[in-house]
């Protein structure tokens, strides 16, 4: 599968609103998954996250974040050690886990 949206009216993505939410899936490794969330706000600004997702030790790690202006300009790229985090429930990284570990 080439990607993947994660709909549904999940408090995190509705908390969102009015923003549009795109997540697009890779499933490079076997157990963890490399995840891209766009997020574009009305002005046409968006921001890129990625994720890899561990599936079977159920945690996360946000690996960067790139803003982008109107036209595409990138406005801001950060590196990001955050390291693997548990995944907190009822969130962002719960919803993103759901999504890419039960694609398979």
């Amino acid at each position: 599968m080439e990607g993947a949206y994660l709909g549904g009216a999940n408090a995190a993505l509705k908390a969102l609103e009015p923003h549009r939410v795109l997540v697009r899936l890779s499933f490079d490794m076997a157990e963890q998954h490399i995840t891209w969330l766009k997020t574009v706000s009305k002005n046409k600004r968006y921001k890129v996250q990625a994720f890899e997702i561990d599936c079977k030790e159920k945690r996360i790690n946000q690996t960067v974040t790139v803003m982008y202006g109107f036209g595409g300009q990138v406005l801001s790229r950060q590196e990001l050690a955050s390291g693997w985090q548990p995944i907190v429930p009822d969130t962002m990284g719960e919803r993103l886990t759901g999504g890419s570990c039960s694609v398979r």
